[in-house]
């Protein structure tokens, strides 16, 4: 859906650049926890997950292929993509991400 929202805006006339915002549990669940609950919205049911090296490994892979899809798809469409990171104080994301990714200049 995000696709086909951003093609609309770009339509309208709008400038368009996707920010994809990870902080440290997203790139590491495991960080502060060894098991995580789920909820699955659509099955409406919750799920209890250990995480496992198989499950983080499993885990990375995906966020990966996801954040490379996003930049990959983005590049076709001609819309500038970064990752900010909320580790990293909001001046590098402004001075350093944003601008190497042609969003700021």
């Amino acid at each position: 859906n995000y696709q086909r929202a951003m093609r609309r805006l770009q339509a309208a006339g709008y400038s368009v650049a996707a920010l994809r915002v990870l902080g440290r549990d997203e790139r590491d669940p495991a960080a502060n926890t060894r098991r995580i609950r789920l909820y699955d919205v659509e099955a409406r049911r919750e799920r209890i997950i250990d995480l496992t090296a198989h499950n983080r490994a499993l885990y990375r892979r995906a966020l990966q292929a996801h954040t490379e899809g996003l930049r990959s798809w983005c590049s076709s469409a001609a819309i500038p993509f970064c990752v900010i990171d909320t580790d990293a104080p909001p001046s590098a994301a402004l001075t350093s991400a944003m601008t190497r990714a042609g969003i700021l200049r």
